[in-house]
């Protein structure tokens, strides 16, 4: 039976140990700093030494010179004021060392989480339930609004593997979020400010890292925890989302997966995966906009001119007429969906109708 998961109050935050900011940039020839026009930028490690003099200088909020090192560019020293590192994933190597959850609070506006601890404890219940806890980490964001997940698998894991672990996470949390709201009438931990709950992997609410296959130059970034004005606004300490003595305050403590509990992980994610995976359907030619030979009704949709009393039937037959007409299903779906909202259907309404017919047009194509 499901059962609601701990809400963490204001709390006991924990210091966040120089050794896990040491673990997250090990072997590093690169990692990202906020720049003196207020994003990140990437920078470059001379040494492991200047790798050193860096976490401590983020650590305290300090200034440092760093190198700024952006793809086809000459790198170039420069000074900012208080140093604020993000670390990169994969490394150079492809290779993920951690995977990350970005749970965006109230200052990313309104598409973001109305109460992101509630959402980080739904992935802390999750990572227990799987046996990975030990390698979780909850910080606050550098606002202090947010909450960064870092997971530390036994030992660095390719890019294919590292995305769907962190996804096979986040709908795990997403769907015992869901099953909260139906047994327990309460709000859903991943609904946004609009009302819409957010999906994982979603911008601006519910952010996965790696976010694709499709490797940036320099890798997927994420705010390391703790330093400069993260510090003072309370960001980057750590969260007990269960209200015990955290973790991470201990010198020596860095999180990490134990080898057997992330293999079971891996396994059940397999499973799960091979359980829930269509069937093949054969590969149809993808048509250019032009080619569309759309229902009047479809057209009407997606400009968003459907009268109120048949919108959702538009959406239920629309979905196929796009895919009837070579539209590949992603783009389809974004196509609806678009022009359901317009239309004023709300889109969680809009993708559980496009669901349905999805299942019934998998059965006739």
């Amino acid at each position: 039976m499901t059962t609601i998961y701990p809400i963490p109050s204001a709390g006991q935050p924990g210091n966040i140990p120089r050794a896990i900011l040491a673990k997250i940039l090990e072997g590093s020839e690169y990692a990202a700093a906020i720049m003196p026009w207020g994003s990140f930028g990437p920078i470059r490690f001379a040494d492991d030494s200047e790798r050193c003099a860096l976490i401590d200088a983020h650590l305290n909020g300090a200034p440092a010179a760093v190198t700024f090192a952006p793809i086809d560019k000459q790198p170039k020293r420069i000074r900012v004021d208080a140093l604020q590192l993000g670390a990169y994933s994969p490394a150079a190597d492809g290779r993920c060392p951690w995977l990350g959850i970005d749970l965006d609070g109230a200052t990313h506006g309104s598409g973001s989480l109305i109460d992101p601890d509630r959402a980080a404890a739904a992935i802390a219940e999750r990572a227990d339930a799987f046996g990975i806890l030990d390698g979780l980490l909850i910080v606050r964001s550098r606002s202090g609004s947010g909450r960064h997940v870092w997971l530390f698998p036994p030992e660095p894991i390719p890019i294919a593997e590292a995305c769907a672990a962190i996804a096979f996470l986040a709908a795990a949390a997403w769907r015992i979020a869901g099953r909260d709201v139906q047994e327990h009438e309460c709000r859903s931990a991943f609904e946004t400010r609009t009302g819409q709950i957010a999906a994982p992997g979603q911008a601006g609410a519910f952010e996965l890292i790696p976010k694709s296959t499709d490797r940036p130059d320099r890798g997927y970034v994420l705010a390391m925890p703790f330093g400069g004005v993260a510090a003072r606004n309370g960001g980057g300490v750590a969260v007990d989302v269960f209200e015990h003595p955290v973790r991470a305050i201990e010198p020596t403590c860095v999180p990490r997966c134990r080898p057997e509990l992330w293999a079971r992980f891996l396994g059940e994610m397999r499973a799960t995966l091979a359980r829930t995976k269509r069937p093949s359907r054969p590969v149809q030619p993808v048509r250019s906009r032009r080619e569309w030979k759309l229902d009047p009704r479809t057209q009407q949709l997606i400009a968003g001119a459907v009268p109120e009393g048949g919108r959702n039937k538009a959406v239920y037959y629309g979905i196929g007429d796009l895919i009837r007409s070579g539209v590949p299903e992603p783009e389809a779906v974004r196509l609806i969906v678009a022009g359901a909202m317009r239309c004023g259907v709300k889109q969680r309404e809009a993708e559980a109708t496009i669901r349905s017919a999805l299942r019934r047009w998998a059965v006739r194509r």
